[in-house]
């Protein structure tokens, strides 16, 4: 073949592949999805490539390790709620009346100390991952473990004063009711969501309800704790829970299906801490309805 010829060639080449031709298959790294790998918008009825490659493995990183920090939250809240629901009460002056046992584990639940205690390691840990995503800074691990930390145990407290107000077989009952509605939210939410088509209007909120969730939930569990804002009654319970039963859905989902761009591979703590918000805010209306 000629020099002319190839020179020809070359340039027909070229231009097909400028004109669009298929190079995906040229130029998509191992180990990427397509969704992953390009992301479209839509301006002016043409589309657009926006952000970049994000492996999966690192997303499959990400729920793993956001699934396994909520895990821990949850143990660590299980174990506090048992050891009051195991103490045993002691009768009062008046007939069905049950009051703690001095220096016990009910009665230091109900302090008004531990709670205030708990209700600010919760706002610490809270306000400075708030502040962090807002500044759009990257969180170092230590300190957000620590928040993790604090937000774990701070929230474990507010919820054991709300826990401690109740007979050991209504707290029994309240955390086996919100164990079995976090396993159906997990397992069932998502085909809910894709069956009722809220899957495409929730993706319209975007990652900042993540944020805004996290110190909603914050707010209404220290109200819950503290009996103020009218948290004590029935049809506000309800009505409450519905809307909390839903979020938990979205947030489970968005997480394990990356929808929450704000949160990077690294954010797993902030993502364990918001489901850990919703798990808490459950358990807390559960328990008020029964008591």
């Amino acid at each position: 073949m000629s020099r002319q010829a190839k020179l020809f060639f070359t340039e027909e080449l070229k231009s097909h592949l400028l004109e669009g031709g298929d190079t995906e298959a040229a130029v998509k790294p191992k180990g990427l999805s397509t969704s992953s790998l390009r992301k479209k918008s839509k301006k002016g009825g043409s589309d657009v490539d926006a952000g970049t490659a994000v492996p999966d493995e690192d997303q499959a990183g990400f729920v793993k390790k956001t699934f396994g920090l909520f895990s821990v939250m949850i143990l660590f809240q299980l174990v506090y709620v048992l050891i009051i629901a195991m103490e045993a009460q002691k009768k009062g002056s008046k007939k069905g009346e049950m009051n703690n046992v001095a220096g016990g584990i009910r009665d230091f639940a109900t302090s008004m100390a531990t709670c205030g205690a708990g209700i600010a390691m919760s706002i610490v840990a809270v306000a400075y991952m708030v502040c962090a995503k807002s500044g759009k800074k990257d969180i170092n691990v230590a300190v957000g473990y620590a928040c993790w930390l604090l937000f774990t145990v701070g929230m474990t407290l507010v919820m054991g004063t709300v826990a401690a107000r109740l007979n050991a077989q209504k707290i029994l009952a309240a955390e086996i009711s919100t164990m079995v509605a976090t396993l159906a939210c997990t397992l069932f939410g998502g085909k809910l969501l894709k069956a009722t088509g809220a899957n495409k209007d929730a993706k319209k909120m975007g990652p900042t309800v993540a944020i805004l969730g996290l110190v909603l939930c914050t707010v209404i569990i220290t109200c819950m704790a503290l009996g103020i804002g009218g948290l004590r009654n029935t049809v506000v319970l309800s009505l409450l829970m519905i809307l909390v039963i839903g979020f938990f859905i979205m947030d489970i989902q968005f997480i394990v299906d990356g929808k929450y761009g704000a949160l990077t591979k690294d954010d797993y703590v902030l993502g364990s801490m918001k489901m850990f918000a919703d798990f808490v805010l459950i358990f807390g209306i559960i328990a008020s309805l029964f008591n």
